[in-house]
């Protein structure tokens, strides 16, 4: 019983973490080998890319 308990609490606590507004990445980024990349098409690919998935909201089509 003390089992199924802790993992019921586990699974409500992971479900109210997944559902927060804000990203614990939200401002970072990834960790990457500079050499020989081009730094300032790197910085226009990024923005692009951070800004395709501000448009994707993974949590509500899974939910559906």
């Amino acid at each position: 019983m003390k089992r199924f308990v802790t993992s019921l609490l586990f699974i409500t606590l992971s479900g109210c973490v997944s559902n927060t507004s804000s990203s614990i990445f939200e401002g970072s980024k990834p960790i990457i080998d500079t050499k020989g990349v081009n730094m300032a098409q790197y910085e226009v690919d990024l923005e692009e890319c951070s800004s395709f998935s501000e448009d994707i909201s993974t949590g509500k089509s899974i939910a559906k």
